[in-house]
């Protein structure tokens, strides 16, 4: 299993250009923005869940056009392990980019480029990682179940990522001076975000078991 997550980790390290330093703007955009009274920033959060899902697809997808399922169940490898495999190298994803994001946001405030924004801090990287596990919960099982890789859910997923920073630049504001939001402004965040990472993981640890049925009752 180890080999197959370095395998995976490779493959990340050939993304193009514009997957690994698209996050590098969202988080300048971060500092640059003036903070709702909140304790995560959503540019921050989505920055990590983009470029760990940049990731994850291009290896998944260099898997489904080089057919390294047939290549891989023609040895003698535990099936399971592909599995676990790629369930286990979202989590070294995010923490990577997390520790990422926040060298770069700190880089930008001692450069002095803030401007009413902050740092990323604790509660974007446990905002963020409960929406990465709580996303390939539900996406892995259909991943390991689709013939083709899920590559036009894929496309339309990578559409979505690209047009959230304008579409929250665009919205913000406007949502920030919801009902909704000073409803959720009074309430206790930090054990709601713990309570929500707990179930998280365990949602993620029952997609697990599902995706490892799939993938094992799969003719290759």
């Amino acid at each position: 299993m180890f080999n197959l997550i370095v395998k995976d980790l490779k493959l990340s390290g050939k993304m193009n250009l514009f997957g690994l330093f698209f996050p590098v703007f969202i988080s300048f955009a971060g500092v640059k923005a003036a903070q709702l009274n909140l304790k995560f920033n959503i540019l921050y959060i989505l920055a990590i869940f983009m470029i760990t899902y940049f990731s994850s697809m291009y290896s998944n997808g260099f898997d489904i056009k080089n057919n390294s399922d047939i290549a891989l169940n023609s040895f003698p490898i535990n099936r399971v392990d592909v599995v676990r495999g790629k369930y286990l190298v979202i989590f070294i994803y995010a923490a990577l980019y997390s520790l990422s994001i926040i060298a770069i946001t700190n880089i930008y405030v001692l450069m002095g480029l803030a401007d009413g924004g902050r740092v990323a801090n604790i509660w974007d990287v446990l905002a963020a990682l409960i929406l990465i596990v709580i996303f390939y919960s539900i996406y892995y099982p259909l991943y390991f179940k689709s013939e083709n890789g899920l590559a036009t859910v894929n496309q339309l997923i990578y559409i979505l990522i690209i047009l959230a920073p304008a579409l929250i630049q665009k919205f913000g504001g406007i949502l920030s001076q919801s009902f909704i939001f000073s409803r959720i402004m009074n309430l206790d965040i930090e054990k709601i975000a713990i309570v929500f990472l707990g179930f998280s993981v365990f949602v993620y640890f029952i997609s697990l078991q599902v995706s490892k049925r799939i993938y094992l009752s799969k003719e290759f």
